[in-house]
């Protein structure tokens, strides 16, 4: 639905700025209780790599593991604004409605964990060339994705759901291109989970026909990608 399209724009620019920045503020907060995040087998086996000792590699894994604090809406909303916090709770809202609340949860951790992963990725300068590339597309790809949204609800009748669909699994592909050397099969398992939702067609109509049964959550919606537009993108 458009609370769910909207959440994925916003999350993976806005998120993925964002929260990879308080992410490592995080790290640096939690050095004291590291052993919570990384297991001491882990700190071992790469310090017995003897010259292939990489510090940044293990410092790459701690911060993904740290990643998972992330992944509860409660935790999120310290980290973002009041708007973004209001689209969690409709995200949340809506697919507990239409998928159940464990579907919910897990929809909002997946998110949150991916975004929050790659964010760590691009601050520590994991990408190359190519993969910036990409995510130059993605930013495109976003920016198309909310101004669509945009004008499906300001102008009556322009909605088309399979515009909105194709986009959406465009963007999918595009992130699995992006962290293809860099996650595990795991991750790429939580960005189809999280795709599959926000392409869901029958959802879509549920918020953007006019006799959907969230359509009235769109005033709301339409104001945060107003803002997302206003953005420095």
């Amino acid at each position: 639905c458009l609370d769910l399209v909207l959440f994925l724009v916003i999350t993976v620019y806005q998120l993925l700025i964002y929260l990879s920045r308080q992410c490592l503020v995080f790290y640096n907060e939690q050095k004291g209780n590291i052993n919570n995040h990384v297991s001491r087998h882990e700190i071992e086996v790469e310090m017995a790599s003897g010259s292939n000792f990489n510090s940044k590699n293990l410092s790459l894994r701690i911060q993904k593991k740290i990643a998972g604090k992330f992944s509860t809406k409660s935790m999120a909303k310290n980290f973002i604004d009041e708007e973004f916090s209001k689209l969690l709770d409709l995200l949340h809202f809506i697919v507990m409605q239409e998928m159940g609340e464990q579907k919910a949860e897990k929809l909002i951790k997946n998110l949150i964990k991916l975004t929050v992963k790659i964010g760590i990725l691009y601050k520590n300068s994991q990408f190359n060339d190519e993969e910036l590339q990409l995510g130059v597309s993605l930013r495109k790809k976003l920016r198309t994705a909310t101004l669509t949204v945009i004008s499906f609800y300001e102008v009556d009748f322009t909605y088309d759901c399979t515009f909105l669909v194709n986009l959406v699994e465009e963007i999918g592909t595009i992130c699995h291109k992006l962290v293809q050397r860099h996650l595990t099969p795991k991750s790429h398992g939580r960005i189809d989970m999280v795709i599959s939702v926000f392409s869901n067609g029958e959802l879509l109509d549920k918020v953007f026909l006019s006799d959907g049964q969230y359509r009235d959550k769109l005033p709301q919606i339409s104001q945060a990608f107003n803002k997302v537009v206003d953005s420095d993108w």
